[in-house]
């Protein structure tokens, strides 16, 4: 595959970058850090909140990678394709469909 040919660290550099450009993951960060009220948080809490929120987003995509990567997940992956994109592509045609035939 062409995974392979690539190194573990330019793998992970890939991923990062997607993400740093991912405008929903953007969003997302935003909106966590406005609950918090950052202006009035003391250095620490604002350390460990950002501490925390890594953790738990690196500890969340490591693991959709280990499982999604995962042999017995490529396998079944390999048996459902076709259904599972001919799902998908139903339903994003449908989606647009209706989107073109919304009136403002």
């Amino acid at each position: 595959p062409a995974a392979a040919r690539h190194s573990a660290l330019r793998q992970v550099a890939g991923g990062f970058a997607f993400q740093l450009s991912n405008p929903k993951a953007i969003f997302f960060w935003i909106a966590i850090a406005s609950v918090g009220a950052l202006h009035t948080v003391s250095p620490a809490a604002l350390l460990l909140f950002l501490a925390g929120a890594f953790a738990i987003s690196f500890g969340g995509h490591a693991g959709w990678a280990l499982l999604l990567s995962s042999a017995p997940f490529r396998r079944l992956y390999a048996r459902a394709r076709r259904g599972v994109e001919t799902a998908l592509g139903c339903f994003f045609a449908l989606t647009a469909l209706k989107l073109a035939a919304a009136r403002p």
